[in-house]
């Protein structure tokens, strides 16, 4: 938790200071944070999905906040690096691929020659609540409409998006019908 609240400069993610011991503060360029935004994001979604499976949060921090101001922070270290342009179509592709990782059972399980994360079956169960699920979907959709790229790559990661909402509201139904309980707090 702690390495997640240097790397990403969040401090609502710092534990508390149970022994009294002062820990090591790190900070990292935005030039590093920029060039290893896709490791540390694959990082933190394994974290995520971790938490989620254990029902664990962090203090009031939800999985979308967390995911989503992370989110934020790298796209800010990206801009402000000399291929900032590649950078933001590099990374809307990643922020795209990897939040449906995050949220779509169904996304985990395809495997390709390029895909970093390899994730056992027992993991598929640790998806954020529904809600959680709607605000990542919310705001991964706002960072790709208002990402400078090209339109036909805009178009393609929207249509992603839309997949992964309709692969989630297919999960999410299928769970709460055979359950026979309907959550209707889903947003």
């Amino acid at each position: 938790m702690h390495v997640f609240a240097c790397f990403f400069d969040y401090p609502q993610l710092y534990p508390s200071q149970q022994s009294g011991e002062t820990l090591p503060k790190l900070t990292l360029s935005a030039e590093f944070l920029a060039d290893k935004g896709y490791t540390l994001l694959v990082a933190l979604l394994h974290w995520l999905r971790y938490l989620c499976g254990r029902g664990n949060t962090v203090g009031d921090q939800t999985p979308s906040a967390i995911w989503s101001n992370c989110l934020r922070y790298v796209r800010s270290a990206s801009a402000k690096t000399k291929n900032s342009a590649i950078m933001g179509e590099f990374l809307a592709q990643c922020v795209v691929k990897l939040s449906t990782k995050l949220l779509s059972p169904q996304s985990l399980l395809i495997s390709s020659p390029n895909n970093v994360i390899e994730v056992p079956s027992s993991d598929i169960s640790s998806n954020p609540d529904p809600n959680d699920c709607m605000r990542i979907l919310n705001d991964i959709y706002d960072i790709v409409v208002n990402e400078r790229i090209p339109e036909d790559l805009k178009s393609q990661l929207c249509s992603s998006v839309c997949h992964t909402a309709l692969e989630l509201i297919s999960t999410y139904h299928k769970k709460y019908s055979s359950s026979g309980s309907v959550n209707e707090s889903i947003q």
